[in-house]
């Protein structure tokens, strides 16, 4: 039993050493664009964190959203003869114990969905209508059916703004885009389903446009970096996945050198609410640590979302009038070891079971992130309002934070359609540790 689980698991452990195998440092070193041409998991090989984590979620032949991932879809749900939350679990344990999750999406159509066309259309009347079309993006889009709850809408009761809408999906899933296809039938006019990550789409959508990350932000890769607590400096050591010739996993840490890395870290050091680690900035702390009997010689993990900050950069260069949409989670549960560490979990005998490592076999697993919203919203600012010859004054953005209950109960079509017969409502009540960014 032991050793099928480590089959399954497949992950290495190792505290830090300064040695490394010369075997490993002989590996070659894959990139993103070099890992995205595999068909088969690569072995004997040297691979960014980040670059590791999204090509065990996204590569096209083994990648979890390609391979595994299956999500719930409800039928809709009368909340109002429901009896309570109780009542409500059992119904939703039924139906689900063969999905990996279901999304408030799913859980709450059409009503959450009504409610974030409700917020687009609000905002298209004041500002463009009717001297644009409504552009609408959206990634992640999962089993289409946020595209189906807005264009019914929006079809229902904006005749005129309808008419005037091209839905666009932009799905990097082969799996979940053919699933999207098959249901817009009765909107085929409206929308366009693009079969390509959001990094490779290139062509840039000048007018205003709102685009909607509903569930991406936690999927977004992240880097790993540790500080040294032997020396005076706070320099960061970046996380580097050896893979061997059996497939397992090695951690190993070098002086940054990747710019990705880099401008992040060099972006968050001036954001107004950063708090740098008393232990990494602090020579005093560094020096009463290492005196510690067997105190490690290296910080805590801290993951960095890098890929979240790609995503702003492709949202300014691509999208540049665009509106954002995103909701994610705040907070999770059950995370690994570290700082802003994400959730690694796969359901096995109908179980999710969470694991204590992200250095996992690809495919098999879920790993998502928790989001801070607040260093989010200072970082949008800071890409999109870059100073110019023309603009010496930067203007920010209107860009707000609010939490999943403040949004619904802003925009919810009718907040009474999704409450049980005891009073409560479970799409206020539900996915407290998740929070919107508006744009």
């Amino acid at each position: 039993m032991l050793q099928s689980r480590r089959l399954l698991y497949n992950y290495n452990k190792l505290s830090f050493d300064s040695t490394v195998d010369k075997k490993i440092q002989n590996y070659r070193f894959l990139n993103a664009a070099q890992l995205k041409k595999l068909s088969n998991r690569p072995t004997k090989c040297k691979l960014l964190a980040r670059d590791f984590i999204d090509d065990s979620l996204y590569n096209s032949h083994y990648g979890y959203f390609n391979k595994t991932v299956s999500i719930l879809n409800y039928e809709s749900i009368n909340f109002n003869k429901i009896k309570n939350d109780s009542d409500l679990q059992t119904r939703l344990a039924d139906q689900s114990q063969d999905r990996e999750w279901h999304t408030p999406t799913e859980l709450f159509n059409p009503h959450y969905g009504m409610s974030i066309a409700n917020y687009i259309a609000n905002k298209y009347l004041v500002h463009y209508y009717p001297y644009h079309d409504l552009n609408i993006y959206e990634i992640g889009a999962g089993n289409g059916t946020l595209m189906l709850n807005i264009l019914d809408y929006l079809k229902d009761n904006h005749k005129e703004i309808y008419q005037r809408t091209h839905y666009n999906i932009i799905e990097i899933s082969t799996k979940l885009s053919n699933i999207q296809k098959k249901l817009i039938n009765r909107h085929s006019r409206n929308v366009h389903i693009i079969n390509k990550s959001v990094f490779d789409y290139q062509t840039v959508q000048h007018e205003p446009c709102f685009f909607i990350a509903m569930e991406v932000l936690d999927n977004l890769a992240h880097d790993v970096v540790r500080y040294s607590l032997e020396t005076h400096e706070p320099n960061p050591y970046q996380m580097v996945v050896a893979v061997d010739e059996e497939g397992d996993f090695h951690s190993l840490y070098t002086p940054v050198d990747d710019p990705l890395i880099k401008r992040y870290l060099n972006l968050r050091k001036n954001l107004p609410s950063f708090k740098p680690s008393l232990w990494t900035h602090s020579p005093i702390l560094r020096k009463l640590r290492k005196a510690i009997p067997f105190s490690p010689n290296l910080s805590k993990e801290e993951f960095l979302p890098t890929k979240q900050l790609m995503f702003l950069d492709k949202l300014s260069s691509t999208f540049p009038n665009h509106h954002l949409i995103a909701s994610d989670f705040h907070s999770l549960p059950e995370s690994i070891p570290g700082i802003n560490s994400p959730v690694v979990q796969t359901r096995l005998n109908g179980e999710m079971i969470p694991v204590d490592t992200f250095l996992v076999q690809p495919g098999y697993f879920d790993i998502f992130f928790p989001t801070d919203f607040g260093l989010l919203a200072e970082l949008y600012n800071k890409v999109m309002d870059r100073e110019t010859f023309f603009t010496p004054r930067q203007i920010k953005r209107d860009v707000k934070v609010l939490s999943h209950k403040e949004f619904v109960e802003n925009h919810a079509v009718d907040i009474n359609k999704t409450m049980l017969k005891d009073g409560s409502n479970p799409m206020l009540d539900y996915y407290k540790n998740a929070s919107f960014i508006l744009s």
